[in-house]
């Protein structure tokens, strides 16, 4: 569906989160019998688990060291943002509390010194440190640019997850001023999960899927402990999927199987416990794919 916007030039109809309503199907749930766990496969390590799939986005105005540590005992998983206070100040609190007494005049020139200061290499391991000692997992993020350097700190530091994020995520970036991810060697080097967000269309999602093939060597599936079924291909990419499981359809799913190469499987975007995995994310939902078997 879309609108002519010129000769031979078509665009496609988009919608907002205002604009979408969930329909209920014809059968209801008890909520207390709901499974929403979430299972994230690694590659030489049980699955982690989240008892709730969501994820507290990467910015310096929600996620912190204490705010990680009590999001993760909650069930969830917060990201800690490698680029921004937490890792360019050691009293970050104090950085924070001078944006929050600015006026508002003065705001864009404070918050432009503010980033001027560098991200220090200790303060990143230090972070990811203060996260595990609270007993909580350890995800963290950056831009591209920077994701094999800083991803090779914090994992050596001890996290669990790296995720990368930009404003708009594919495989092929192009630049002439900077050396773009090699994401296909990056998630091969990292042994900790690699969760990239922001991509935007199916096509791309797949192309980043396609960058790493990991799990059993073959399908660049996990087959999760629990029950022998295949998980995600590694990386995940969170893209705008407002799709329900019925609206996705079998088209998709064959194109799911032709592109990664695999048996029949079908596409979900909802939650369903173990069998489904799937979360809300910075821009949409996590794709997740099910075995014919227990679809």
């Amino acid at each position: 569906m879309g609108m002519w916007i010129g000769r031979n030039r078509k665009a496609r109809v988009t919608y907002g989160f205002d604009e979408i309503a969930l329909v209920p199907g014809r059968v209801t749930i008890n909520p207390n019998e709901v499974d929403i766990t979430f299972r994230l496969p690694r590659k030489t390590a049980e699955p982690l688990e989240l008892k709730i799939p969501i994820l507290a986005s990467a910015m310096d105005g929600v996620v912190d060291v204490g705010f990680a540590i009590a999001m993760n005992k909650l069930g969830g998983l917060a990201v800690l943002n490698l680029e921004g206070v937490q890792t360019r100040y050691k009293n970050p609190q104090e950085v924070l509390q001078k944006i929050v007494e600015a006026d508002r005049s003065d705001i864009t020139g404070l918050l432009q010194r503010i980033y001027q200061e560098p991200v220090q290499e200790d303060l990143i391991a230090a972070r990811v440190r203060q996260i595990k000692d609270g007993g909580a997992l350890a995800a963290v993020s950056s831009i591209p640019q920077r994701a094999a350097e800083f991803g090779r700190i914090a994992q050596e530091a001890g996290a669990d997850v790296f995720v990368v994020q930009s404003t708009v995520s594919t495989v092929r970036h192009i630049s002439s001023e900077y050396k773009s991810l090699d994401l296909e060697k990056f998630c091969r080097e990292m042994r900790i999960p690699v969760i990239v967000v922001n991509t935007v269309g199916y096509d791309v999602t797949f192309e980043i899927m396609e960058a790493e093939v990991a799990g059993d060597g073959k399908t660049g599936r996990y087959r999760d402990a629990d029950g022998g079924h295949l998980g995600e291909p590694r990386p995940f990419a969170a893209e705008h999927v407002l799709h329900g499981r019925g609206a996705v359809g079998p088209a998709l799913a064959e194109e799911v199987d032709q592109r990664l190469g695999i048996r029949p499987a079908h596409a979900m975007v909802g939650m369903s416990g173990m069998s489904c995995r799937s979360w809300t994310s910075w821009s949409g939902v996590l794709v997740g794919y099910l075995p014919e078997k227990q679809a």
